[in-house]
């Protein structure tokens, strides 16, 4: 199973809804043995498709807190959500997408991140309509593996009466030039900055020249360990500087994304969380022709089976009538035609029997059949022999040996029979 991995950029809150974009993406795409297909940077549109895609959201656009909950679930947390954080929260806290952690912190505690919800829907739904599947969102702070490492070199050289816990620090990309705050003649190079401490993650965008007091400010007295993202795929940025400091430690593009195959904490909850029943969007454009020759096809079949039906329907009201007029030519005294046929037989009867002749239903006709057909059959074999409907019920005894031609020897005596439950039914033929 493939997965690709890509890296989202952070939202700009100076730009309206109606101006976000996806600017080309830093990609990554895995076999099912977790090895690199491809690298590369590409729109939405232009992406490689996997069997699952991973989405890793920027530092800045989610707020991680840990907070006491109750055992909820289903509606019940997701109304309780909004509630447990909008102390938090400068927006209304319904207009945010809430996620929770799948790991218990302690007892009761819960870590949630807030996005803002339109923002994540922005995103989702122009994945999800570029046709990519198993879509799954992680926050880029719980894929930087660095504490494992870190620990131990951050522990030597803090003090050891400090108690403050350590603080990481991860230069996302390249410095940028922000102005979209600052005066139309005024261009400060920035980076952005994914920050991790006690497992909670946030990200802020921070002027070049202020790197250093900043890192130093949000440390305090913890230890302090920065690093850089590096090696991410696509061409370097023109505008790229040296930056202080971000030499000392590195974290590979690839480092990254490897983290983020095994995640657990999926921001796809909820609403956004993928339904089984649900029809991804962009389904029925590739069903649209299989379907069609579906439609197609029955209506064919539809259409064939009435033309069937009638011609069928045209064909046994000719023969109806044809045996009406048979019937009414030998018959013409005939006042009522309700079934031709048994009409035919009945008037047949009554003139063999009024000129002296046996019908081949009466008793007399089918025992005299039945005597001509026993052949090598000793006529002390019947036990039982009953006349009712017209039938002819013969019972032999068990030791009574009937032979194969016992049915061809009724036949030639213009009669019909047959074996079911210990008895043989005899009836005239026709």
């Amino acid at each position: 199973m493939t997965t690709l991995v890509v890296q989202l950029p952070a939202r700009d809150p100076a730009l309206s809804p109606a101006q976000w974009q996806l600017p080309a993406l830093p990609f990554m795409l895995f076999d099912r043995r977790d090895r690199v297909l491809r690298a590369g940077k590409s729109s939405v549109a232009l992406l490689p498709k996997a069997r699952a895609t991973v989405l890793l959201v920027a530092a800045r656009d989610l707020l991680m807190l840990t907070v006491a909950l109750a055992p909820l679930k289903g509606a019940r947390l997701r109304q309780a959500l909004p509630n447990v954080i909008e102390e938090h929260l400068i927006q209304d806290p319904q207009a945010c997408h809430i996620a929770l952690d799948p790991m218990i912190v302690g007892s009761n505690q819960r870590v949630l991140a807030t996005v803002d919800r339109a923002w994540f829907r922005f995103v989702y739904e122009a994945f999800i309509g570029a046709g990519h599947r198993g879509l799954r969102a992680v926050p880029i702070t719980r894929c930087l593996s660095v504490e494992g490492t870190v620990a131990a070199e951050a522990t030597v050289e803090s003090a050891a009466d400090k108690k403050a816990a350590p603080l990481f620090a991860i230069i996302i990309g390249h410095p940028e030039s922000i102005a979209s705050a600052l005066p139309s003649d005024i261009a400060a190079p920035c980076v952005e900055l994914a920050l991790i401490r006690d497992g909670h993650g946030q990200g802020l965008m921070v002027p070049l020249d202020a790197l250093n007091d900043t890192l130093s400010a949000l440390a305090a007295d913890a230890p302090l360990a920065l690093y850089r993202l590096t090696d991410v795929p696509g061409p370097p940025s023109s505008t790229a500087l040296p930056l202080p400091y971000a030499d000392k430690l590195s974290l590979s593009f690839e480092a990254l994304a490897r983290q983020a195959l095994t995640c657990p904490f999926n921001l796809c909850q909820f609403e956004f969380a993928e339904q089984s029943w649900r029809p991804r969007r962009g389904t029925l454009k590739h069903w649209r022709l299989p379907f069609g020759l579906a439609v197609a096809t029955l209506m064919v079949a539809v259409i064939g089976a009435n033309l069937q039906w009638l011609l069928l329907a045209r064909q046994q009201t000719a023969l109806s009538t044809q045996h009406i007029e048979v019937l009414l030519s030998a018959f013409p005294k005939t006042t009522v035609v309700l079934n031709p046929p048994q009409q035919m037989t009945r008037q047949l009867d009554a003139l063999r029997i009024a000129a002296g002749e046996l019908s081949p239903a009466d008793f007399l006709s089918l025992a005299e059949g039945l005597a001509r057909s026993l052949g090598t059959i000793p006529a002390d074999a019947i036990v039982q022999l009953d006349y009712r409907n017209r039938l002819l019920e013969v019972g032999f005894k068990p030791t009574a040996k009937i032979d194969e031609t016992f049915v061809q020897r009724l036949a030639s005596q213009g009669l019909e029979g047959h074996f079911t439950q210990g008895k043989w039914i005899i009836r005239g033929r026709g």
